[in-house]
């Protein structure tokens, strides 16, 4: 009696038992894949006219990221995109709300640091009196619109760097704010350390993807680190375009909040930036500088030719020289916003270049004569 009733009660306990393990299966599955998916960081979205915010957390949902928006940045979005990469739907966004969308990699010591970047990166403290006055500093440029045409920009922005962007450094006996520059120099990628990071490091950084070099730095430098997306004000926000650590490879100049020069002090401030910019090409390797040389004398012969056309051939010059990618970023542009928001785009647009703070929604400042 008993063994046929513990054979029943096996009968009736096999199918759950299958029915739980088959659901722990889909479940791991399921997790697996959306694990797969947000490491490609690609995005799938159709909204129309929802709040910024709203449309961040979707967008964060997906790709498993930390997205910060600053308080200041306010708008309706309007996405339809289909398994975009995350940088493209951010600078879309930042299109949309006037907000300027970037990467950032903090250098930090402890937990609570990291909260008050968070904080920072909201606007909810100021990040000057909260451990965190580098997020407020300008990163060294990257090469203007010739350094973008040759894969180049501005560092942290969206544009300016791809996927899988390996890096190549030799650093020795360099101070973290020298590292931070040739980081965001060379590898596009805007490293940030906390105040107090005054670490002296050596390392060589051989094809590294840039996460990987990150935790290079950071390892040498005693701090942890992290990788952080952010959509902050126009220029002078939060992570605008200061100077670095008291370093800066551009000088103080006109529009960018430096005090105006005597003659004296511009000879001064030309022969820091060219030591500077000399230190920075030596921390390359010898094939990666060739490169870089090879590449600036391209971008000079370009430049040279632009100079020598009319306004048409020089716009058709330029639209070749992109790729096709201005075309791509117009057409994004048309099918992810409303003709509401595209007119309010173009008068922004116009004010800003009225003023002279250079392109539009989602650009840095323009590069000033070197």
């Amino acid at each position: 009696m008993n063994t046929a009733s513990n054979s029943s009660a096996n009968k009736t306990r096999h199918p759950i038992l299958f029915a739980a393990g088959a659901l722990a299966l889909g479940v791991a599955l399921y997790v697996s894949w959306a694990a797969w998916w947000a490491h490609r960081n690609l995005v799938t979205l159709d909204v129309r006219n929802m709040e910024v915010r709203l449309v961040v957390k979707k967008i964060a949902a997906q790709t498993w990221e930390d997205i910060f928006v600053h308080k200041d940045v306010q708008g309706k979005v309007t996405l339809k995109v289909k398994n975009m990469p995350l940088e493209q739907v951010l600078r879309l966004v930042g299109d949309q709300t006037f907000a300027r969308s970037s990467l950032i990699f903090p250098l930090y010591s402890t937990h609570d640091s990291l909260l008050a970047l968070r904080k920072s990166l909201r606007g909810e403290v100021d990040p000057a009196t909260h451990g965190w006055t580098n997020l407020q500093s300008r990163a060294l440029m990257g090469g203007g619109f010739g350094g973008m045409m040759m894969g180049r920009g501005m560092p942290g922005q969206m544009t300016a760097q791809t996927p899988n962007q390996l890096v190549s450094l030799n650093l020795f006996s360099k101070d973290v704010d020298f590292a931070a520059l040739a980081f965001n120099r060379y590898a596009q990628a805007r490293v940030v350390p906390e105040d107090g990071t005054s670490a002296t490091v050596s390392l060589i950084v051989k094809q590294a993807t840039v996460p990987k070099a990150v935790s290079q730095l950071a390892k040498a430098a005693n701090r942890k680190w992290a990788k952080v997306y952010a959509l902050q004000g126009g220029p002078g926000g939060p992570g605008g375009f200061q100077v670095v650590g008291g370093r800066d490879a551009n000088g103080p100049r006109a529009g960018f909040g430096g005090p105006d020069m005597t003659d004296e002090q511009r000879e001064i401030a030309r022969k820091q930036r060219e030591t500077l910019e000399a230190e920075l090409r030596a921390a390359l390797p010898a094939d990666e500088r060739l490169k870089l040389e090879q590449a600036q004398a391209e971008r000079d012969r370009q430049m040279q030719e632009l100079a020598s056309m009319t306004d048409e051939q020089r716009r058709d010059r330029m639209m070749q020289m992109s790729g096709g990618a201005i075309d791509k970023m117009a057409r994004d542009r048309i099918m992810n916003s409303t003709p509401e928001q595209r007119a309010q785009m173009d008068q922004r647009m116009k004010q800003m270049r009225g003023s002279g703070q250079g392109g539009g929604p989602g650009s840095g400042p323009r590069r000033g004569p070197q």
